[in-house]
């Protein structure tokens, strides 16, 4: 009989993008790596936009997923009937992923 599961295997990770910092402007050692943006769609046609929140969540894991360290001038908007969601109401955020160079000396 194993009791493996029991024992403390690894930990579990923290989700994407959990550590991503959120800046108003370029660090000095950082370093420009793209533009990232995500959409989150409401569940239904008459639900209110998701929050913030989600937005800013779902642009963590799209900074993460480039491996960046952070994201600066981060913008919000509510997504119309041309965008990703279609008939449904959204909230779609974008900035500026960053990745930390060497120190500035």
């Amino acid at each position: 009989m194993s009791l493996a599961a029991c024992a403390g295997g690894p930990k579990p990770s923290a989700p994407a993008g959990a550590d991503i910092a959120i800046m108003d402007d370029l660090p000095i050692n950082g370093i420009i790596m793209s533009r990232v943006s995500a959409v989150v769609c409401a569940k239904g046609p008459f639900d209110t936009a998701p929050p913030s929140t989600d937005a800013l969540n779902a642009l963590k894991q799209q900074a993460a997923a480039i491996n960046a360290n952070g994201i600066y001038r981060v913008k919000y908007v509510t997504t119309g009937l041309v965008d990703r969601c279609m008939v449904l109401p959204g909230t779609g955020a974008t900035g500026i992923a960053y990745r930390n160079g060497p120190a500035a000396q």
